[in-house]
């Protein structure tokens, strides 16, 4: 019995797997088992737990409302140019480097959504100054009390 793509030269049988007719997608690459992936996969995703959670109580409420937004704006410029590159059809380059624009804003907007910026402390007193007096009915201030 033959399987498909079995003329195509890229794909070859593995003779390491346990499985007949184990497709390697590329020729003299290795098979990784289940294994090895979650040995490196679980321990990948909790250190990139860890440093959100790490970054996020670090800089909680330190960073200026400001400063966030400008962050914010310059990650999701960085994924827009990122996946510009990756589609325009003149030079391979831009594809390898517009991969790792994309790559490095996702992680980078990940980390950074976690971050709560600095907000501005409402108190008794900065709220009555800034709370206009009420207009009556004919556009007069209130009478007080």
């Amino acid at each position: 019995m033959q399987y498909p793509g079995a003329d195509d030269p890229f794909l070859v049988t593995s003779p390491q797997s346990p499985v007949p007719g184990h497709l390697s997608l590329i020729k003299g690459a290795s098979t990784v088992t289940p294994i090895q992936f979650y040995a490196v996969f679980i321990p990948t995703v909790v250190l990139f737990a860890l440093l959100i959670w790490f970054v996020g109580t670090r800089l909680y409420e330190k960073v200026p409302q400001r400063t966030f937004m400008a962050g914010v704006l310059l990650l999701i410029g960085g994924i827009i140019a990122g996946v510009v590159m990756m589609f325009q059809p003149f030079f391979l380059e831009g594809f390898k480097i517009g991969f790792w624009f994309v790559f490095v804003s996702l992680i980078g907007f990940m980390v950074w959504s976690h971050v709560q910026p600095r907000t501005r402390r409402v108190t008794p007193a900065t709220t009555a100054a800034q709370t206009p007096p009420a207009l009556g009915a004919g556009g007069e201030s209130a009478p007080e009390g």
